[in-house]
């Protein structure tokens, strides 16, 4: 039974993952299993890297192009560090869809519920930040980590913690370059 309940926490662990747009974040879980006979305490480490994407575009255009581009996607700018060059929003609430996109599009949440995925069912914290490096004296490097922790509406728990399927990190990159070519 014990390897059972131990193999369930890995599972569940491993369907966790956090990123941060100033570099890899780490965070530590303890997870306790109670059992008679022997008390278990695991103690889990997951390091994430933010999604990064070189653009053909000088720093300061793309810098001064992204409060456009995360309005198109839905994102309210609430973080704006110049000197660092990292915008975005480390904490806005969500249900269902972002911008007109599913949320099951952009994040996973590790589980379904019987009325759907849980990233479309529950409300969502999502934090969005990009950060921008110069890459040669043409390009840029955008960097943008996307996390996000569910819970059930209307109830309390625990909240989920959710991973990035890379595909806004690559909507923000896509948006970047053709709102820069024109």
């Amino acid at each position: 039974m014990r390897p059972c309940i131990v193999l369930s926490i890995l599972i569940l662990a491993a369907c966790s993952a956090s990123r941060s747009a100033r570099g890899p974040a780490t965070s530590d879980e303890t997870y306790r299993v109670v059992d008679p006979d022997q008390p278990l305490e695991l103690r889990m480490s997951s390091t994430a890297v933010p999604h990064a994407a070189t653009v053909p575009f000088a720093i300061d255009r793309v810098w001064l192009a992204l409060p456009t581009i995360f309005d198109s996607l839905a994102i309210s700018v609430e973080t704006i560090d110049t000197p660092t060059h990292v915008m975005g929003n480390s904490a806005f609430q969500v249900r269902r869809r972002l911008g007109g996109v599913s949320l099951s599009q952009y994040i996973r949440c590790g589980r379904n519920t019987p009325s759907g995925p849980m990233e479309n069912t529950y409300d969502i914290r999502l934090t969005v930040l990009s950060q921008l490096q110069p890459h040669g004296s043409d390009s840029t490097t955008v960097s943008t980590s996307v996390q996000a922790l569910a819970r059930p509406v209307g109830m309390s728990g625990t909240p989920v913690r959710c991973s990035s399927t890379g595909a806004l990190e690559a909507s923000l990159v896509s948006a970047v370059k053709s709102k820069l070519r024109r």
